[in-house]
């Protein structure tokens, strides 16, 4: 029963690995669009010119042993392989770690042995030559769900968290690299990683999270508040060094982005939502330019600019979107738009927006008012033409 129970609040995948909501997050891969959710199985998608969306169907995880499925798999811009992953609560090895080549074959699973308990891990992290494993203390407890009425995965201050780096070119977890941090935090979602070309390091951007009840997390006043950190790892004398790459106003961040050309290699600029409370709820109304380079030399001066939404407006994940589909043409990294939906904060419309990247401009360059209400939602992806085009009937 609980394991039925599970399957239901897509927490364990179902037995063949379809039939979940697929509603978390979307990427392009092998000519497909697809749907991506935790509990099961990527669903494949097809745009249609005149704006509708036709679901294909579930295709393989491509995870040998597995039925589910990481929201948020890596794809490396300069070989279009994808790396994946998937965690279970059920049985070891409980996380494996599959890899995908550009045609969309699977290329091999390495099961991660390393990780002794079942935890909930929600997002990865990749580099040209090494897959982050967050190994956090999110441990699954399932007394919690039946005594508590909660998710069934609490938070351990008094058990160390891990960061696993697993080299791409291996064929086991044997070699793979362990850093342990203190406990009591997790990572909700990374917005870059990359190795430097002098040293042993390895970098990793992301969100920082002092607690699973979000609810806590956010309203509590005295509570660390998520916010964008940096992390260093250095490969030869296994010193892990962390620090926040803007200074914490109270204020909550979350959904890191960045130039989608520069994921695996060092990028100058993340752009993050920052939250304002506004009676009991946290909306996010601003969005945070954050120079990385400016940040990791003193977090008072890591936000380089901010965009203001318009008031009663709040926003989801935004994208980022290069100017020019050639790099050559754009005019550095930050040269584009980011996209996404605005919701009014009542919840009596939505609209789509673009805004300048690179300026930083309030003013938006579109909006359009959708016909009907846009839920508020996760993570979205944008298409280009070429994309479109291509997509596999």
């Amino acid at each position: 029963l609980l394991a039925q129970a599970l399957r239901y609040l897509n927490i364990l995948p179902p037995p063949t690995g379809l039939y979940h909501t697929a509603n978390t997050s979307i990427v392009y891969h092998a000519k497909k669009v697809l749907a991506l959710g935790e509990g099961g199985a990527p669903y494949n998608l097809r745009m249609l010119c005149n704006g509708i969306v036709e679901t294909l169907g579930a295709v393989s995880t491509n995870i040998e042993g597995s039925n589910s499925f990481t929201a948020h798999p890596k794809i490396d811009p300069d070989s279009d392989e994808m790396v994946t992953f998937s965690y279970n609560v059920e049985d070891k090895p409980y996380v494996r770690v599959g890899f995908v080549d550009a045609d969309g074959e699977a290329e091999k699973t390495i099961p991660v042995h390393g990780v002794s308990r079942p935890v909930m891990i929600h997002d990865m992290a990749l580099t040209q030559n090494y897959v982050f494993v967050f190994d956090m203390p999110l441990i699954f407890d399932p007394v919690m769900m039946v005594k508590e009425n909660k998710l069934p995965f609490a938070l351990r201050e008094d058990i160390p968290g891990r960061f696993g780096l697993l080299r791409r070119d291996a064929v086991d977890d044997k070699k793979m690299e362990w850093f342990e941090v203190p406990g009591g935090f997790w990572v909700s979602h990374e917005a870059n990683a990359w190795e430097d070309e002098d040293s042993e390091k390895v970098h990793l951007v992301a969100i920082k999270i002092s607690g699973f009840d979000l609810g806590s997390v956010w309203q509590e006043e005295d509570r660390e508040k998520p916010y964008l950190a940096h992390w260093s790892f250095d490969l030869e004398t296994k010193e892990v060094t962390h620090q926040p790459l803007l200074s914490d106003e109270g204020q909550v961040m979350e959904f890191p982005v960045i130039n989608p050309r520069y994921k695996c290699k060092k990028s100058k600029y993340v752009w993050v939502n920052l939250a304002e409370r506004m009676n009991e709820d946290y909306y996010f109304v601003r969005i945070g330019k954050v120079n990385v380079d400016a940040g990791l030399l003193d977090a008072d001066d890591g936000l380089e600019a901010v965009i203001h939404l318009p008031p009663g407006l709040n926003c989801g994940e935004m994208r980022f979107v290069p100017r020019h589909e050639d790099p050559d043409m754009c005019d550095g990294e930050d040269d584009g738009f980011l996209i996404g939906y605005v919701h009014e904060n009542d919840n009596s419309g939505a609209y789509f927006v673009v805004y300048d990247a690179k300026t930083m401009s309030s003013n938006m360059l579109c909006k359009f008012r959708m016909p009907t209400r846009i839920p508020f939602g996760f993570h979205g992806y944008h298409i280009n033409e070429s994309e479109f085009a291509n997509q596999l009937a």
